[in-house]
């Protein structure tokens, strides 16, 4: 491992605000400061570092604070826990569930989940049990609760016929939504192991909630035998009536679509919805009119599964892609930076309320500002 720099500062809106209300949690009960390395707390001022704000420079000035050697395996799943300093990679290849700690950079423990395997893995609430789904097809295609602490399974989720192709967890309950090539949305309870619902689709369909667990999106493409481009829907449902018709529709210009969806997203101040796909564009489109705000031909490369992430701010996307990582402003898909990397096709996902962010592929890394592109400053080793 090479070393590293000092704990990311805070963004804006801070940990202990609207989310963790969200969660009955009272900005004075969670904690306030970035997540620092504790021997450097000492040093710190009493009320800890100030909020930083990103900015283009920011951005720019993005650097390798901690890179984690090659793996046997590629990670292929992340996911950041949302109010705990924790970081959650799985390798379908290598069969693996790793546990990083975002505070220290340090990886905690490596879990192997051989028969089942591991794909889309997602942190729950509980910050010792994380959700995933089972990569071996000879294992079937159920869901996965597993307990991190003694490394047993919870609950078992079986409904779907065909390989997951999303799994997303409410961000303010215990319910979940999946997304199967068998062209079905399901709905689920993680307390309960039969499904809540399920929705029909025309065709490929992924998923994604909004920051407030209010709402979610069913992305969904039809293609009429023998075409090569179909219409993509924008379907929107209120989680308390997803049985009814979604509330309102979003119909995509075929010409803009011609590549499958590969991922979706809310940005989280829940304003945006952005699409990526297999063909390297990125759209973006206002969640409250289905107004496209961009779309970026080619924008990260011709990927096999490209994905995009929004700041915490809601100020810009990252996708991963050949050549590195692309950062576009999320209001009009202009490019602002790009992070060289070693590798084609990373994962590249922001931390919740923190300046950090991580790329990975065959290396983890994580990524900080530079302290001279940061209005406070950023303690390095």
């Amino acid at each position: 491992q090479t070393s590293v720099a000092a704990p990311p500062p805070l963004l804006l809106p801070p940990r202990g605000s609207r989310r963790h209300a969200a969660r009955g949690c009272s900005p004075s009960s969670s904690r306030s400061e970035a997540p620092r390395l504790s021997h450097l707390a000492a040093s710190m001022a009493a009320d800890g570092p100030a909020p930083l704000v990103l900015s283009d420079a920011v951005m720019k000035g993005m650097r390798t604070a901690k890179s984690f050697s090659p793996a046997s395996a590629v990670t292929d799943s992340l996911d950041f826990h949302h109010t705990q300093d924790m970081l959650v990679t799985g390798s379908s290849a290598a069969s693996t569930i790793s546990v990083f700690r975002v505070d220290s950079g340090e990886l905690a423990v490596s879990v192997p989940t051989k028969k089942y395997g591991v794909a889309h893995i997602r942190c729950t609430h509980h910050p010792n049990n994380v959700l995933y789904a089972t990569s071996n097809p000879n294992e079937g295609h159920a869901l996965r609760y597993l307990s991190l602490h003694n490394n047993s399974y919870i609950r078992y989720y079986k409904g779907h016929q065909e390989r997951v192709t999303a799994l997303h967890l409410c961000p303010t309950s215990d319910l979940f939504l999946s997304a199967s090539k068998d062209r079905t949305v399901r709905l689920w309870d993680l307390r309960c192991e039969n499904s809540q619902g399920v929705l029909q689709a025309p065709g490929p369909c992924l998923t994604a909630f909004d920051e407030q667990g209010l709402i979610f999106a069913a992305v969904m493409q039809m293609r009429p035998p023998g075409a090569k481009v179909g219409e993509t829907f924008v379907n929107l449902y209120d989680l308390r009536t997803y049985q009814k018709a979604p509330f309102v529709t979003f119909t995509l210009s075929t010409n803009a679509i011609p590549a499958e969806i590969s991922h979706v997203c809310f940005s989280p101040n829940g304003a945006t919805i952005a699409i990526a796909l297999t063909d390297g564009r990125i759209v973006a489109i206002d969640a409250f009119h289905g107004k496209q705000r961009f779309s970026v031909p080619n924008a990260v490369g011709r990927s096999a599964q490209p994905r995009v992430s929004f700041t915490p701010d809601s100020f810009y996307v990252l996708s991963g892609g050949l050549g590195g990582v692309k950062v576009l402003s999320a209001r009009n898909g202009a490019s602002v930076a790009q992070w060289r990397v070693a590798e084609d096709d990373v994962i590249a996902q922001w931390a919740p309320g923190l300046a950090l962010a991580v790329t990975a592929k065959s290396r983890l890394q994580m990524w900080l500002p530079e302290p001279a592109t940061c209005m406070t400053p950023v303690i390095t080793l």
